[in-house]
């Protein structure tokens, strides 16, 4: 399985964090995260939740993943309020998780990272839905990682995988400004993105057929 990553910087610091290793038992763990501009250390906030998910995956890479995935995201939000707690300010982030073998891929996500299924034929499909709701013409999200206990556990999904199936997470800032399928191409880290408005992140996960 392959992954790659790229991300287009506009804030500084960046706010997106893209992060993936391969567990013990084989499977390929994806993680992406978005901190929350309007808060504060938002790069801190991404790394932090992309810190905890991982590290508790990985001790517990032995559990079903349908429990183990919700309280990772659980330890990441305790994560989040300890550091705001440290750094006497708000802190908040959206993630979305690909846990993935040959098989199958498990998912889960808060917030408004999104992940794209992409069929050898080029059909792409959203499977993740946007936490946030339009207030005035400004998005607000309804859940997210911000140490505030989550109003809800995340619920986790699963996708039969197909060896010529392709996977794309990526964060708001590329699908807000600009079509998904410009990224669909085997070039598209060397697409230029002129002026872009917010921190844009692509993680693409292919030849799944591979070990």
């Amino acid at each position: 399985m392959k992954v790659e990553a790229k991300t287009w910087r506009f804030h500084q610091p960046c706010g997106d964090k893209a992060f993936h290793f391969t567990l013990n038992n084989g499977k390929i763990l994806v993680l992406l995260s978005d901190g929350m501009n309007g808060y504060g250390h938002p790069d801190r906030a991404a790394e932090i939740a992309i810190d905890a998910v991982a590290q508790y995956m990985a001790l517990h890479e032995d559990e079903e993943p349908v429990v183990s995935i919700p309280q990772s995201f659980v330890s990441a939000d305790k994560a989040i309020y300890s550091a705001s707690c440290k750094l006497h300010a708000k802190m908040g982030a959206a993630l979305t998780l690909l846990l993935a073998d040959r098989r199958q891929a498990f998912f889960a996500h808060v917030g408004d990272v999104r992940l794209y299924h992409v069929s050898s034929e080029g059909t792409i499909t959203q499977l993740t839905q946007d936490h946030h709701v339009f207030v005035d013409g400004t998005s607000y999200l309804t859940q997210s990682l911000r140490g505030m206990g989550l109003r809800q556990l995340p619920q986790v999904h699963t996708l039969p995988l197909k060896p010529s199936d392709r996977l794309m997470l990526c964060t708001d800032g590329a699908y807000r400004y600009y079509p998904i399928s410009r990224f669909l191409d085997e070039d598209w880290e060397e697409l230029p993105v002129d002026e872009p408005e917010d921190d844009c992140t692509i993680v693409w996960v292919s030849e799944i057929e591979r070990p």
